[in-house]
């Protein structure tokens, strides 16, 4: 949709907000759980050095197990066992959406909102609380936990029940993360590439294609009443002249009659079009370094500036792109570091 320059550039800042906490959050798990501390308790454990306490319970067990592909079989099983998996989770909730089945939704909503958010907010406090541990009976947590975890359970209640348009886009920022940390340790460069590349094809068909993506957007809020997905109401300045004058009338019911005619307008960037290029970053920062990561993140923003500063008056699947951005930026990476 067309919007506004000033909103427009809020939708931009806000998608870079996220994906640079991915980025800080990517670090954050490779240091203290993946491969780079895998390395280290190796090399801890080579030099018959004691390693340091760690907890034996924490949100991060729902994390997936790192999984290296070498053959090219492996590559096709795990591109099909995630394109299968997001497959069904979309047949999945478009029945219940079709079955009008609301508290099953809503349900499920929350759940993966919670666990995303109690993913990132444990990341973002590890550094500092991660290695101070409570223990209750056997079960060792982190400090970083016990304030994560109740923090993302106050911030899913308002987020979903409250509806606080502040802390709808606030969490948007972290519940990404917290997926794509979900996703990180079974992919790879490659197969986050095959996932970008179909994400495109389904964004093209739900949009251009078919009207289920609008229907979606439209069930959720009218039924849901949460969107996935950053969302900015606003105004434009000449309707804003109409509420100030319609706000001066004396007669209510005329008051009323001219505030509701007034349009307002709504800016929004959808949370598949955050999370699966934020996917496809970390495993181009896991695999070159800070400096590609940087590169292909500065080629997604072109692409997605040149797509919202330059949209009409109608909805545009952004995915491919994005896809297009990110992958004019891999082949720039390949050229330097390849």
């Amino acid at each position: 949709m067309k919007h506004t320059a000033k909103i427009t550039l809020i939708i931009i800042v806000a998608f870079l907000i996220s994906q640079l906490i991915g980025l800080l959050l990517f670090s954050i798990y490779d240091q203290n759980f993946g491969k780079s501390y895998q390395n280290k308790v190796q090399e801890l454990k080579d030099k018959n050095m004691t390693l340091p306490s760690q907890p034996n319970a924490t949100i991060m067990d729902f994390v997936s197990a790192p999984v290296e592909a070498k053959a090219p079989l492996d590559f096709v099983k795990i591109i099909l066992n995630v394109l299968i998996a997001i497959a069904l989770a979309i047949v999945l909730f478009f029945i219940l959406t079709r079955i009008g089945v609301v508290p099953v939704i809503k349900g499920w909503f929350t759940l993966v909102i919670f666990m995303c958010l109690s993913i990132a907010l444990t990341l973002l406090l590890y550094p500092l609380l991660g290695h101070y541990l409570i223990r209750i009976g056997s079960i060792r947590f982190s400090f970083a936990e016990v304030i994560g975890i109740p923090l993302a359970i106050v911030l899913t209640y308002l987020k979903i029940f409250r509806r606080q348009l502040l802390v709808h886009n606030l969490t948007e920022l972290f519940i990404y993360p917290g997926f794509a940390i979900v996703l990180l340790p079974i992919l790879n460069v490659v197969v986050a590439t095959a996932l970008i590349l179909a994400m495109s094809v389904y964004d093209i068909v739900s949009v251009w294609r078919s009207n289920y993506m609008m229907g979606l957007a439209n069930f959720q809020m009218k039924h849901l009443k949460v969107l996935g997905g950053l969302f900015i109401p606003y105004i434009k300045k000449g309707d804003r002249e109409k509420i100030n004058e319609a706000k001066a009338l004396k007669s209510k019911k005329e008051k009323i009659s001219r505030l509701q005619k007034i349009k307002v307008r709504a800016a929004v960037l959808g949370g598949g079009d955050i999370a699966i290029p934020m996917v496809f970053l970390g495993t181009i920062f896991l695999a070159y370094g800070l400096i590609a990561y940087f590169i292909v993140l500065a080629c997604i923003l072109v692409a997605l500036s040149a797509l919202l500063f330059n949209a009409k008056d109608k909805a545009y699947p952004a995915m491919p792109y994005l896809t297009v951005g990110g992958l004019i930026g891999l082949f720039i990476v390949l050229l330097i570091f390849a």
